[in-house]
Formats: C-alpha cells, sequence, structure tokens
C-alpha cells in the first residue's frame, strides 16, 4: 500500500539559495527537481506563535452560569485574543487555536462562545469579516465534544468532560483567501464579550512582503503549560 501527504499551501517565495522538491507521482520514479525562486517581489512564508496566559477575562462575580457564558456586549474588539497582527502586504493562510480549559466547574463550562474578528487594513470596528462563535469560526457547530479532521479544518484535540483540559483546533483559509494590502489583524474573543480567563496560545501563518513587524519567540518560562491544571484524557 502507498500512501502521501499533500500540502495544501502555496510554497514559500522569494528566498535565498536553490532548493530541491522531491517530485513523485504514483506508478513512476521519483526525481528532484529544482524550484525557482520569483525574487524579492514575491512573499514571504511566516509563521508566529503567540500566548496569553491566562486571557484577561471578567470574574463570574454574582452573575449566573448563563449571564456569565452568554450574555453581554463587546462592541470595540479591544481585549480580544490577538492572532496575528501584521503590517505590509500579504495574504492570511490560517491558524492554529490551543485553549486549555483554566475554569473548574460542574456548570456548563463550553469555552468557544467568543467572537473571530479579523480587521483589514486599519478598518474600524465592527470589522468586516465578524463570526458568530469560535465553533463556526473552525466550521464545527453546536459546542463539539468529538474530533475531526477536514483538509482546512477541524479538531484535534477536543477536551475533556464539559470541555476541560486542552482543546486544539484548525482552520485553513486555502478556498476563502484573506488578502491585505496594508495591515491585518486576526482576533478572537475569549468567551462572549471576552469574560473567560483560560490559557491560550496559537500559531498563525502568512505570506506578506517584507519588511515586516518585528516579532520573537516569547522565553521558555512562558511557553510551558499552565501549573496545577491536569491534562484532560
Amino acid at each position: 500500500m502507498r500512501a502521501a501527504v499533500g500540502a495544501y499551501g502555496g510554497r514559500p517565495v522569494a528566498v535565498r539559495g536553490r532548493r530541491l522538491v522531491a517530485h513523485v507521482r504514483p506508478g513512476r520514479r521519483g526525481g528532484l527537481r529544482p524550484v525557482r525562486s520569483r525574487g524579492s517581489r514575491g512573499m514571504h512564508f511566516h509563521a508566529q506563535w503567540r500566548r496569553e496566559r491566562p486571557t484577561d477575562g471578567a470574574g463570574q462575580g454574582t452573575q449566573s452560569n448563563r449571564e456569565f457564558q452568554v450574555e453581554g456586549i463587546n462592541d470595540t474588539g479591544d481585549g480580544n485574543y490577538v492572532i496575528l497582527g501584521a503590517e505590509g502586504r500579504g495574504h492570511y493562510v490560517g491558524c492554529v487555536l490551543n485553549i486549555r480549559n483554566l475554569r473548574e466547574t460542574s456548570d456548563w463550562n463550553w469555552y468557544g462562545e467568543g467572537d473571530d474578528m479579523i480587521f483589514i487594513d486599519g478598518e474600524p470596528f465592527p470589522p468586516s469579516l465578524h463570526g458568530t462563535g469560535t465553533e463556526d469560526y473552525f466550521n464545527t457547530a453546536w459546542c463539539p465534544t468529538q474530533t475531526y479532521h477536514a483538509p482546512y479544518h477541524g479538531i484535534t484535540m477536543p477536551g475533556g468532560d464539559n470541555w476541560s483540559g486542552e482543546i486544539s483546533l484548525y482552520r485553513f483559509h486555502i478556498e476563502d483567501p484573506i488578502t491585505f494590502t496594508e495591515s491585518i489583524r486576526v482576533t478572537i474573543e475569549h468567551g462572549h464579550a471576552n469574560k473567560r480567563s483560560d490559557d491560550f496560545s496559537s500559531v498563525a501563518y502568512w505570506y506578506q512582503t517584507l519588511p515586516h513587524r518585528p516579532f520573537g519567540l516569547a522565553p521558555v518560562a512562558d511557553r510551558l503549560p499552565f501549573p496545577g491544571v491536569a491534562r484532560a484524557g
């Protein structure tokens, strides 16, 4: 039996050096062929890891579970978790979003009422791309509790009972590209109206012309798992 893994994103361009790509077809011999760069005017592939632990939520206080989980208004987008903030001309490819549920309760503990909001070229609120919930952005629905793997979206870790522990989702904009000419800010609420305080981390993927906004990798201490929370399983 033969198997193959396909890469759905475009190849990185405008890189220095000589690259060789393995070219294999079923029933035929594979070989190496050179890939030509498109020069300095092309876009470069980028990936950026971010984390906020915990997200800056609001305490439940005297609110009922329903009030805390699904009521309230966010009419600015301020305080959203930022998946990507880039400047220049480019193409947002997609992301992987990881959430560690830090709320310990026997009440309905769904993590995903936060809306996605993507601000393109400095547009004000409301952005032209404003979703209706975390599970909707990742092309699922009704508070999923199981894994699902499609080519461009899915859930690799659905969490434990009552969505406890670790969750991981992915979405790639291959058939619905999101382009920008000046800037892009890809954000998502952490719970409805940014009320939840969970451990969020993400990797964003995009192409853009250079120069890009400077970014680096957080210190090791900031990349370790959040202490005191058992892994779902």
